[in-house]
């Protein structure tokens, strides 16, 4: 019997950890198990991190990412994330995929919290371009396989050690269970629970959600960075992030009046040139105390960077608004801040390890790296150091570890399935109802976890989530099991989110409270279900550097 590894999400950190895994391995026995509902932001990554500046070094490069997180990061994934950004060219290159250069130099883009140009690329479309050649890549290997349009939403956790997972088939419409020696979640981040995300819709609270019901520990889940450059209008792409390096490229935000608001102080003065949290704030007080535009939102005019330059770096940008009837080389166009990157996950050590053995995670579902807010550039490069970070702990793990004794050939299928999604509840509930509660967690997501908080909207918020929770828990729904399941593990997702944002008083960073408290915030708000099934929060004091 081979070694199964099931790698949950088929963004870049997913197919990165098995390209990486079967490298090292080379083994036949091993079996490598893809499941997808999509694959997330990673076709939409523009480029990622490297230190390639003539004037840029890693420690440069660690200290942007933990003053960008105001000092909340673990530094020690901030030191691999950074060092380990230097193999990433090389590795890129054996893909054949090729960073760009212009007369012999790296072109490379300064995002917002970087000290230099640092978020290098192979053009506008450079995650759909890894991904493309990894795809290609595992396909041609018979120990890879591939299930799409399937979701994972349970994970089967048994002594400490996970055994498996439950699936829905979206093809057969049913429940099905997977044994595995190791599970691997790389199934991205959670902001796909707001009604106003550029996340995609397969991406959603389900990855957190079975984290925690199997015991694992979460940190941070109150820091949702909220992109502050988000397509408001036209209809056609709404949703859609802007990138926010084209601020240091000469464009400017302005209101519905057409007026510059965040005017530089003084002739050196950073105007847009901000951290995303601070510049999300800014957007959000126009909207809310300045002049809105007539959608809402406030106008990003990039007309300043230039046609040659917007068609140079930003092409993709350029056609996506074409295609809409909007020429940004000539006229602004509508933003306001939506829910972009969730910050907070899955507790896990720099080989993707978690507290439960077998169980790995890496990508945006972690916590812990980017602390209150993220340096822009960092999430694309997070997808590709630490998808070969956990296949390292992978590797390490089976080859230390005599997993193939860990599966028991005598599984029942249908009763884990059973224990693990929950038993029929004689109360049931109907399709409508399933919509009309995600519509109520939704409403309270953006109205009392947006990006300006306080006290007493986060107590409203925790009870009603709770609330919600707690009914849909109690009641099935014969009719759409697999959207009950997935409005409660959404459900979960956000309790914790509230529950995490409540505990903590002080604003900083991306979480900002208008009842701020000014004590001292250098702590990691910490979550995990217990064994008696209660849910455990408790703050923990960050450890001093070595």
């Amino acid at each position: 019997m081979g070694i199964k590894v099931l790698i949950v999400g088929k963004g870049l950190t997913g197919l990165m950890a098995a390209w990486q895994l079967l490298e090292k391995t080379g083994s036949a026995e091993l079996e490598i198990e893809i499941v997808s509902d999509g694959s997330g932001a990673s076709p939409y990554v523009h480029g990622f991190n490297v230190p390639l500046h003539p004037n840029d070094t890693v420690d440069i490069f660690k200290q942007d990412t933990m003053d960008g997180g105001y000092g909340l990061s673990n530094s020690e994934l901030v030191k691999y994330l950074c060092e380990d950004s230097e193999d990433m060219p090389a590795l890129l290159e054996r893909l054949q995929v090729f960073l760009e250069k212009k007369d012999g130099q790296y072109k490379l883009l300064k995002p917002l919290g970087s000290t230099w140009p640092r978020v290098a690329g192979s053009g506008n479309h450079t995650g759909a371009e890894i991904m493309n050649r990894l795809d290609a890549l595992l396909k041609s290997r018979k120990e890879v396989c591939f299930t799409a349009s399937a979701r994972v939403l349970r994970l089967d956790v048994q002594d400490g050690s996970v055994r498996g997972a439950v699936l829905w088939n979206k093809k057969k419409e049913e429940f099905e269970y997977r044994e595995a020696d190791i599970v691997m979640l790389a199934s991205g981040g959670f902001c796909g629970i707001y009604p106003f995300s550029t996340n995609m819709p397969d991406s959603g609270g389900d990855g957190i959600a079975m984290a925690f019901e199997a015991g694992a520990v979460l940190t941070d889940m109150e820091f949702i960075q909220f992109e502050p450059s988000v397509a408001l209008y036209p209809e056609g792409v709404r949703s859609k992030s802007v990138i926010t390096t084209m601020f240091y490229e000469g464009a400017v935000l302005r209101n519905g009046k057409n007026e510059r608001f965040m005017k530089p102080e003084g002739s050196e003065g950073p105007g847009e040139c901000v951290g995303k949290d601070t510049l999300a704030k800014a957007i959000y007080r126009e909207m809310q105390e300045g002049t809105p535009t007539e959608h809402g939102g406030v106008y990003f005019d990039a007309t300043g960077v230039g046609a040659e330059k917007l068609m140079e770096s930003y092409a993709s940008y350029v056609d996506r608004y074409k295609k809409v009837g909007v020429d940004i080389t000539k006229e602004p166009f509508e933003i306001a801040p939506g829910a972009h990157t969730s910050l907070g996950g899955v507790v896990v050590n720099t080989n993707c390890e978690t507290n439960i053995k077998g169980l790995f995670a890496a990508g945006e579902i972690i916590g812990g790296l980017h602390g209150a807010n993220r340096v822009g550039g960092n999430a694309g490069l997070e997808t590709l150091v630490f998808g070969k970070r956990a296949a390292d702990g992978m590797y390490k793990y089976f080859v230390e570890a005599d997993v193939k004794n860990f599966r028991d050939q005598n599984t029942n299928e249908a009763e884990r399935i059973s224990s693990l999604i929950g038993k029929e509840n004689e109360a049931v509930m109907n399709p409508e109802e399933i919509i009309e509660i995600r519509e109520k967690m939704e409403k309270l997501l953006q109205n009392n976890l947006f990006v300006i908080r306080n006290g007493a909207d986060l107590e409203k918020a925790v009870a009603s989530i709770e609330e919600m929770e707690a009914y849909v828990k109690t009641h099935s729904c014969h009719q759409n099991p697999y959207g009950k399941l997935r409005l409660e593990n959404d459900l979960i997702c956000a309790t914790l989110l509230a529950h995490a944002a409540l505990a903590r008083t002080e604003s900083v960073g991306c979480h900002v409270r208008k009842d701020s408290d000014e004590g001292d915030y250098k702590y990691n708000v910490m979550l995990q279900k217990d064994n008696r099934g209660k849910r455990k929060l408790w703050k923990e004091s960050l450890k001093e550097e070595k």
